[in-house]
This record gives C-alpha cells, structure tokens and sequence, in this order.
C-alpha cells in the first residue's frame, strides 16, 4: 500500500471514491503496514479487495479522522489513541502484549468497550492460558534482572538473624559511603545545636548589653519610701488628684525618686557598659548569621542526605 500524505483526503474524494477501507495511521504504524508488518490489517485488506473495495493508506491527522466521521461513507479503520466513534468508524492499535489488538468501535485501551466487560476465566482455554502466562513469564521475568550489575545469585550466604542483616547493609551499603553519611550527620548535629548558641546569644543581649536586672534592693525601697512624704507633701491624696495618677495601672505610679535626683545623689542612671549599641548590632549581625548559616547547612546537607540514599539505593558497589 502507498502511504497518502494527511492532506491528501479531501471531502470531494471521499464523496467520488468507489466503496474503499481507510486506514488512518501516524507516520510509524503506517510504515508497517505498508510494509506488511500487522497481518490482521493485510488480511482485513485483502478481504476488502476480494469485496471489490479500494484500500488506501493515509497519514493521520485530527483533521481527516474528523472529515471521514462526517462524510459517513465509506470503512474507516484509525489507528490512533483518540476516542472517535461513528457507525463507519474501527478504533484500533496494537496492544502492548505481543498478539493482542484493540479493534473497537467505542476506543482503545481505557476508552474501549472492554472496560465494560466482566472477566470470565470460564471462558479461556487452561492450556493457552497456561502457554500464554509462559511466553510473557519468559519475555518478561528474567533471573535476576536489573540495570545495575548483580551478583550470582546465592553465591553468597547470609548468617539468620536481624543483626546479622542489619550489619551486612552496614557493611556493603553504607560503608563505601561513610564520608557522605559522616558529613550528614554532622550537619544534622551541627542545627540540633545551633539552638543553644542563640540561646547564648539572647542571653548576652539581656545580661550584659541591655542590663535587664530584678527590682530594687532593700536599700533603694527604703531610701524611696524616706523621700516619698516629702515629695508628695501638700498634695491631694490619688484618690482625689488627677486621672493620670489616679487610674495609674498597679506598679505604674510616678517615681517617687526623679532622674535627676538619682544623678545628684550619684546614682548612675544608666547600667548599660559603654558601646552598648555597638556591641547590640555586633550580636544581631552574628544571631542573623547563625539564623542564615544553619538555613544554607541544613540545605546542603538534605542534599548530601538525598544523593547518598539513591546512592545507597542504586548498590553503588554492584551486590546485593
């Protein structure tokens, strides 16, 4: 049969063409079956020219198939995974099993009408079953079979036991990559501890730089309660003296000592050591970068951590 190109079905052939069988078919499939190659379609197209029918042989596209689904003439037999159905229309490809052909009017494979069909194994002979299951067993199944080089298989044998499994992948699986699972781990205890360094670092910012310290001593309350009369004498009790002192949260009242009495008495008025501010942005600088540092680890080493289990995976030394 001569391959005819997709544009070369034209409605106006199809509506002066004698009684033919249209095979529809990618460039592929329709280089074999020009050449010979599906003895059911040469056997369904010797049948049809015994009919006295043409057989033609076109590329396929969406195009045709939808231009023969309309015209409704003729036998059309496409080759194609795309469901068409038309009282004029066969669906039909090769299976992915050796022998098999999907020849439908519904589709193929999913879309075809075998998927509303229940299984009968009544209805199979034993004996083809049973040579069937030994042709795909051998085309399939193969001893041993990986992409990956294998030993002969039992040429070596394995001691009962979980440890003794366990310590065999220790020692075949693992081992030849113990840099990389070493490096992993590392990694993992380096961001495990990573927390008691910001921990440090908070606790630096809170003792030494902003000097946070517990409430007054003894002295300081004393010294605070001797000043107070004297600085509230002649004043109206808070009951009755201004809102803002009066509806004061509790432990928000005014200081009954001013800032610069503190200065005058000598008191320093501030605990923070000098360069506090300095020494602030040094930590934050240093607390980001841990932040930063640990992120870009536990990066590398998911990483590290993912080639090495499909290294691990693939045997990487070629036994199992």
């Amino acid at each position: 049969m001569q391959i005819r190109p997709a544009d070369w079905l034209t409605r106006a052939r199809l509506e002066t063409a004698a009684p033919t069988l249209w095979f529809h078919a990618r460039v592929k499939l329709a280089q074999t079956l020009a050449r010979g190659g599906f003895r059911l379609l040469g056997a369904l197209a010797d049948h049809a020219r015994a009919a006295g029918w043409a057989v033609e042989l076109v590329e396929y596209s969406r195009e045709g198939a939808d231009l023969a689904l309309r015209q409704g003439g003729h036998l059309h037999v496409v080759m194609e995974d795309r469901p068409l159905y038309g009282p004029n229309i066969f669906n039909a490809v090769p299976g992915y099993l050796r022998g098999w052909w999907y020849f439908d009017d519904l589709g193929t494979r999913n879309n075809s009408s075998a998927r509303l069909r229940r299984f009968d194994p009544r209805l199979v002979a034993d004996g083809f079953a049973a040579r069937f299951h030994a042709r795909l067993a051998d085309e399939f199944i193969g001893k041993n079979f990986s992409k990956f080089q294998q030993a002969t298989r039992q040429s070596s044998s394995i001691e009962p036991g979980a440890l003794a499994l366990f310590g065999r992948f220790l020692r075949v699986y693992v081992w030849p990559l113990r840099r990389a699972v070493a490096l992993c781990a590392t990694l993992v205890c380096l961001e495990a501890c990573s927390v008691y360094v910001l921990a440090w670092l908070t606790q630096v910012v809170v003792d030494d730089v902003l000097v946070v310290s517990p409430p007054p001593t003894a002295a300081y309350s004393s010294a605070r309660a001797a000043v107070a009369p004297a600085r509230v004498a002649g004043r109206p009790p808070a009951e009755s003296g201004p809102p803002r002192l009066r509806d004061a949260p509790a432990g928000r009242e005014r200081p009954a000592i001013g800032l610069g009495r503190r200065i005058d008495q000598g008191w320093s008025h501030t605990p923070r050591p000098a360069g506090a501010a300095g020494i602030l942005l040094a930590i934050f600088l240093a607390y980001t970068g841990t932040i930063v540092g640990i992120n870009l680890l536990m990066r590398f080493a998911a990483r590290v951590r993912i080639r090495t289990g499909q290294a691990i995976t693939a045997d990487n030394g070629g036994t199992r």
